[in-house]
C-alpha cells in the first residue's frame, strides 16, 4: 500500500494538492505495534538464555525497527511533512537504509555476545575496548 503510494507521487501528480490521509491509520497501528514489541524486549518472559529465546527476542527486535520504520513514513506522507521533491530525491531509501544499518548493528552484538557466552546485554564500551580475560 505504501509503495503504491510512493510510486504514484512520483511518477503521476494525483496527490499533489492533497495529502493521502488514509495512511494515518496505519501509522498509528504501525506504532503500537512497535510499541507491543517493545515492550515484549523489556518483559521478563525474554530474559532467558537460550538460542531460541534470542532468536524471538532479535526477530521482535526487527519487527519493532521495520514497523517503526514504516509507522514514520505513513505518518510523514499522511501529513504532508515530507514532500514529493524529497520523495522523488530517494529520502526513504537513505531513511531506510539507516534503519537496516541499526538493525545489523543491534543484531550482530546480541549474537557475537551470545556465542562469546555472556548472558548479559553489552555496553558500548565493553564492544569498543575489549579485554582478553
Amino acid at each position: 500500500m505504501l509503495k503504491g503510494v510512493v510510486n504514484q507521487m512520483m511518477k503521476t501528480s494525483s496527490y499533489f494538492f492533497k495529502s493521502p490521509s488514509f495512511l494515518l491509520p496505519w501509522s498509528y497501528l504501525m506504532m503500537s505495534i512497535t510499541i507491543i514489541g517493545m515492550l515484549l524486549l523489556r518483559s521478563s518472559i525474554l530474559n532467558e538464555f537460550g538460542t531460541e529465546v534470542i532468536y524471538f527476542k532479535l526477530f521482535i527486535l526487527s519487527l519493532s525497527i521495520f514497523s517503526f520504520t514504516s509507522a514514520a513514513k505513513c505518518f510523514l506522507i499522511g501529513h504532508n511533512i515530507i514532500s514529493i521533491n524529497v520523495i522523488r530525491r530517494g529520502f526513504f531509501g537513505v531513511y531506510q537504509r539507516l534503519f537496516i544499518l541499526i538493525r545489523a548493528i543491534l543484531c550482530t552484538t546480541e549474537w557475537i555476545w551470545f556465542l562469546y557466552g555472556q548472558a548479559s546485554h553489552p555496553t558500548l564500551m565493553k564492544l569498543l575496548i575489549y579485554e582478553r580475560p
